[in-house]
């Protein structure tokens, strides 16, 4: 009894030193890589491949897979990141996480680094106990890979003395019965641990200690690297329906992997073994973990070309539902104020496009009034949305440009709303349809008016700021030479008095709409 109380102590305390280490470790290389993370994952996504090796390198860097995919996912919510783009990240973090299971292989079970995990543990929590900025993240990064390595030994300890308690000799290699179950166990424990990289360190210390052989370990690494599904189970979880869709896209990569793997297995253990003996090894640790690597590289492979169809599949899937204008808005990143401004900025993007193309249905006057303002409803929806958003959302001068970016998104804001009490303005849209002269001056500037739409959408790389400006200012001038010849008019008995006025206030009108439309515009084009 004594000794089965030993070993569960054992493969308990291994798991838990094992999960503790990779945590600290985890929260020590993040808080070091700062943003740096934040910005490789938004900028170096160009194309698939390139999201495929940003999303390699990160979950590398990081030594957590879950935390880049949870990341990704949180991207993709904000709207900082395309599905297309993510695809390609969520990939290359299933091929990353399979760096811890190389480092302990190569490191701990061949040179017995657990002489000196216990020295390390020490190392580190002196540093983060007495030092300040980053050598307190550097302490914890060193204090978890210490303790990662101390429970990968202690949990292969436990592991051998499972020996004469759990028999795995009975289930076959070349029984596909026997397969299913294997892999099940795998998949069962990434799941229930909650860490593929646990996961994979447990299966090279039970291959370590002799409790399964090495083509037991090939399947129980096929259900492990499946089991990884559980990442985007937790991702799904109240994301947006962009954020649903990047969750689905992993458990769509790993369960076809998966299921592909299942059903190749035989043709992978060969090659890879003399692949390894070419290279001076027949190490089990060492194949597992290349087998491990393959398997990823496989579901790249398979599925990198098609993501395209990939996307268009998922948002078939998850269709689009709620509130559109709105959907970037997560108040689970509102505490991140650089992603949090991004997001709300692309929000008002989507506003301003719904906003000038009522503005430039009022103008060409095809649509009843009715019709052309029929959509601003939402808009006054997204707009005290985004306002209560922004209430939570807070900026330092000192953090210089992400403040002057969060000035910009309010002053943009609150230009569009302007626009949007100009566009009710019944007698004002009325005089101008009526009036030849204002119809013909507005109806002039109306290819300028395609073009910021057309930059709204993303069709054009530039904004026509210049052109918007000059326009305002155009029409700033007008209305003050109107004006004094209108006066003149009405004092020689030329023109009505009331429809005078009238005049005068649709050129104001007129000059509002067009100042509004710069400024917003200006605001929201800035680049940081």
């Amino acid at each position: 009894m004594s000794s089965i109380l030993t070993m569960a102590a054992n493969i308990i305390g291994g798991v838990g030193l094992v999960l503790l280490g990779m945590a600290i470790m985890s929260e020590g290389l993040q808080s070091l890589a700062g943003d740096g993370v934040k910005k490789l994952l938004s900028r170096f996504t160009g194309n698939p491949l390139a999201g495929v090796m940003t999303g390699t390198g990160v979950t590398v860097l990081i030594h957590s897979s879950s935390a880049t995919i949870l990341a990704t996912i949180g991207f993709v919510n904000a709207g900082l990141l395309s599905l297309p783009q993510a695809i390609g990240i969520i990939f290359g973090s299933n091929l990353g996480t399979t760096s811890t299971g190389w480092i302990v292989a190569l490191v701990g079970f061949k040179f017995h680094i657990s002489t000196f995990t216990l020295p390390l543990i020490t190392v580190g929590a002196l540093m983060k106990l007495f030092l300040k900025g980053k050598k307190t993240s550097i302490g914890m990064a060193i204090a978890g890979f210490g303790l990662l390595f101390l429970g990968a030994d202690i949990l292969q300890a436990g592991m051998r003395e499972t020996g004469g308690f759990i028999q795995l000799a009975g289930y076959s290699f070349f029984s596909w019965h026997d397969r299913f179950i294997l892999t099940g166990m795998g998949f069962l424990l990434t799941f229930l641990l909650q860490s593929s990289t646990v996961a994979i360190v447990a299966t090279l210390a039970a291959l370590g200690s002799g409790t399964v052989t090495m083509e037991q370990a090939a399947l129980l690494v096929v259900g492990l690297n499946t089991g990884k599904v559980y990442y985007g189970l937790l991702g799904f979880i109240g994301a947006s329906v962009a954020g649903k869709r990047s969750a689905l896209v992993h458990i769509f990569f790993n369960l076809t992997t998966g299921v592909i793997l299942f059903a190749l297995v035989d043709f992978f253990i060969p090659p890879v073994i003399k692949l390894c003996e070419y290279f001076g090894t027949s190490s089990p640790s060492i194949i597992i973990c290349t087998l491990h690597t393959a398997f990823n590289l496989l579901g790249i492979i398979f599925w990198l070309p098609l993501y395209k169809p990939i996307a268009l599949l998922m948002g078939r899937l998850i269709p689009e539902r709620g509130p559109v204008l709105t959907r970037f808005l997560d108040y689970r990143v509102a505490t991140v104020p650089h992603v949090a401004v991004e997001t709300a900025r692309l929000t008002i993007v989507e506003v301003g496009k719904v906003v000038l193309t009522a503005v430039r249905d009022l103008v060409v006057g095809e649509k009843s009034y009715s019709e052309a303002i029929s959509s601003l409803g939402s808009v006054d929806v997204a707009l005290n949305e985004t306002r209560r958003y922004l209430s939570f959302v807070v900026s330092s001068p000192d953090s210089n440009q992400v403040h002057r970016q969060h000035l910009d998104v309010i002053h943009a804001m609150e230009h569009l709303t302007r626009l949007v009490e100009a566009c009710r303005e019944f007698d004002n849209v009325c005089t101008t349809a009526r009036s030849e002269y204002l119809r013909k001056l507005t109806l002039s500037q109306l290819g300028e008016f395609d073009q910021i739409i057309k930059w709204l959408e993303g069709e054009i790389p530039e904004a026509p700021l210049h052109n918007v400006e000059h326009i305002s200012a155009m029409f700033a001038d007008l209305r003050r030479k109107k004006r004094t010849e209108m006066i003149g008019d009405i004092a020689q008995g030329g023109m009505n008095p009331d429809m005078g006025f009238e005049h005068l206030e649709a050129m104001r009108w007129i000059d509002r709409i067009a100042y509004h439309v710069w400024r917003s515009i200006l605001h929201l084009s800035q680049k940081y």
